[in-house]
Parts: structure tokens; C-alpha cells; sequence
């Protein structure tokens, strides 16, 4: 997969003016125009226009290199885009009534329209009426997040969200400037030419990579966010401060998921497979179906189809408390046809077949 650079043909330390020149460039090879009638020009088309459209927003383009392209691409668009997000640590000592019912071919949709079901506390501030936390679209409220707030993120796999987990990140933290000893440039100054500082550029402080220890509780959705020094870890506090980083109570962390081999998410619904003996689709039984958790049981009712897919409610991701408990694990189930057969199977299986072409034959 390509990253924005990539498809502009540009470093990733470009310039403004080179991203401008390289996108100006390619629009003269892939003018609609001209790529009008060609599928695969059209989508190298759009390619060229999101790469540029972000790229060329200094901001917009700090975000995107700071997350890399899947992360942006997966959570940046939305997240950071006039979301007022709710802050979950008042909650994570409560517990919720776990169920854990099952379903057969049903689908558990998510909420939608003006998301009716939702408590009338669930924030659909997105610009364009998304819900980040349901995958609802509702009203949009234009709202936007606190002014100087540095947020940074988290990767947490499915498990460490139930469980609550201490992790090591890397934050990239504003420090006084160690040669002007934070001096803020003032251009009303007339000595403000020759006193700007060149390592900071008259800002007052620099970046510096710094790993700081966290703790997060268990029951962790994709979005809800801490402040950093609600879950830092003991002494983590004093070694932030004594590197001098400024704006300690201005950082929050949000929370982010991995994805996680075997499944497929949608909002806080999991989708998987499995296969299963051509057998127990006949005659049905008890299957083993794992879980996040681990495997759980499952009854399988005689005469069920290959592609039947399964429903086992409140197996998936935490909804945020005030959206509901927890979401779905839908499991669709496929025959698994044997490749190689023991001659003793091969004649059990012949009779079988021969069994039923006769009980066509008798009607």
C-alpha cells in the first residue's frame, strides 16, 4: 500500500512548494479530462487529490505523519476532526451485566438514522454525522475539542481491553528550549532579527522523544481518551517534569486497536469463520467456537447449511457505557472437506453415498 508520499513522488521531507509542484505535476498526466473514460486513471486520480489535500494542510499533514498512513487512514480522518470525545475514567470501576445469549442466522444491526436507542448523553459531534463509537450516523453538533489539548495515542489488542494493561509509549513532548532557555520570539522587538533563536525559530521550546509508563483499566473502547496524568504510573510524573516538559495537564491518550488476526471488526462487532466436519452439519452437535475470551460452546441444530452464520451476543468489543454493554461475534461456518482419506473412510463414505442413491431411486 502506497503512503501519500509515495503517490505524490515526493520525500517525506519535502517541502510545501515541492508537494505543490509534484501534485501540480501529475494533475497535468491525470487531468479528468483526459482520464475521463479510464477506471484506473480515475482511481490514480483520486489517489493524487486525498494525498494532496492532506499533505498540503501543515497541520493536517503533522497528524498524518505523526499516525503513518494505516492509523490515519483507519482513525485520523475522524477523530481529530471537531469530535468531542467522552472521557471514560469516571466509569471503569462499574460493572455491567455481561450477556452472553446465542443467536442463529440473525444479524445484530448496528444503531442507525438518529441512533433512537442510544442515551440521549451519546455525542454524534463528527462534522459529517458520524459516530466514531457506534457506526451510526445521527445529528451532527459541530463542536469542537478544548483549545491547546496534545492528544497521542495508544495500540491495544483486543484482549488488553477487557483485561486493562500498563504499557510503555513514546510521547513527543514540548521542552523549554535548552539554548534560548525558552525565549519567545516577539517581532514588534526591533533586536527581534538578530535574537531569534535558530534552534527553536522564537517558538520557546523544542520536541524531545520521551517513554513514559501507563495504566489503563479494563473495559477499553477505540476513542474513549485519558488525560496523562490520571494513568501514569508511580514516579512516571516526576521523570516527565523533570525533563521540563510543559503542558503536562493538556495531554490526553486515546485509545486504539489493532487488528487481530482471524476477524474482521465493524465498529464493536467482530466477524470471523470457521470450518466444520460435514458431519456435524448433518447431524448436528456441540462445537467448539473461540472467542476473545476463549472457546466457548455452542449447540448445532441438525440440518444446518454451509455459510450459516452464527450469532453469539455480547462476545465482541465494548460499546462506550453510555452506547450500550458490549457488541457481537458473528461466526460464519463452511464444510471442511477432508483432502486425503484412509481407505476405511473412503468405503464408510461410498456406502453412505450409495445409501442415499437408493433412497432416491425407492422415492
Amino acid at each position: 500500500m502506497k503512503n501519500y508520499y509515495q503517490i505524490l513522488g515526493v520525500r517525506i521531507t519535502a517541502s510545501q512548494n515541492d508537494i505543490k509542484k509534484a501534485y501540480r505535476n501529475l494533475m497535468k498526466k491525470y487531468h479528468p479530462d483526459i482520464v475521463k473514460n479510464n477506471k484506473a486513471d480515475m482511481k490514480r486520480l483520486q489517489e493524487i487529490m486525498e494525498a494532496y489535500k492532506v499533505l498540503s494542510d501543515q497541520k493536517e499533514r503533522k497528524r498524518y505523519d505523526e499516525w503513518g498512513h494505516e492509523g490515519y487512514l483507519k482513525h485520523g480522518k475522524w477523530l481529530f476532526r471537531e469530535q468531542t470525545y467522552t472521557h471514560t475514567s469516571t466509569y471503569h470501576g462499574e460493572h455491567a451485566h455481561e450477556g452472553h445469549g446465542h443467536s442463529h442466522e440473525h444479524e445484530h444491526g448496528d444503531c442507525n438514522g438518529d441512533c433512537e436507542n442510544c442515551s440521549s448523553g451519546h455525542d454524534h459531534s463528527h462534522e459529517d454525522g458520524h459516530c466514531g463509537a457506534c457506526g451510526s450516523r445521527g445529528p451532527a453538533r459541530r463542536k469542537k475539542p478544548a483549545p491547546g489539548t496534545l492528544r497521542s495515542s495508544v495500540f491495544l489488542t483486543y484482549e488488553e481491553t477487557f483485561m486493562g494493561v500498563k504499557k510503555t509509549i513514546e510521547l513527543n513532548l514540548r521542552i523549554p528550549c535548552t539554548h534560548c532557555q525558552g525565549q519567545i520570539y516577539d517581532p514588534e522587538d526591533s533586536r527581534s532579527q538578530a535574537s531569534k533563536c535558530p534552534y527553536c525559530y522564537g517558538h520557546g521550546y523544542l520536541y524531545k522523544k520521551i517513554n513514559v509508563r501507563i495504566s489503563l483499566p479494563p473495559r477499553l473502547y477505540e476513542g474513549c481518551f485519558f488525560p496523562l496524568e490520571e494513568i501514569l504510573c508511580e514516579n512516571e510524573k516526576e521523570k516527565i517534569l523533570a525533563e521540563g516538559v510543559l503542558d503536562i495537564k493538556n495531554i490526553v491518550i486515546i485509545v486504539l486497536l489493532k487488528d487481530h488476526p482471524g476477524y474482521q471488526r465493524k465498529s464493536c462487532h467482530l466477524y470471523s469463520s470457521k470450518l466444520i466436519d460435514y458431519a456435524d452439519f448433518v447431524l448436528g452437535g456441540t462445537i467448539q467456537i473461540d472467542t476473545i475470551e476463549g472457546p466457548v460452546s455452542y449447540e448445532l441444530p441438525p440440518g444446518t447449511k454451509d455459510g450459516t452464520r452464527i450469532r453469539l451476543e455480547g462476545r465482541g468489543l465494548w460499546m462506550p457505557p453510555n452506547v450500550g454493554n458490549r457488541g457481537d461475534l458473528h461466526i460464519t461456518i463452511h464444510v471442511d472437506i477432508p483432502q486425503t482419506l484412509t481407505p476405511g473412510q473412503r468405503a464408510l463414505l461410498e456406502a453412505f453415498r450409495e445409501s442415499f442413491r437408493e433412497a432416491l431411486k425407492t422415492g
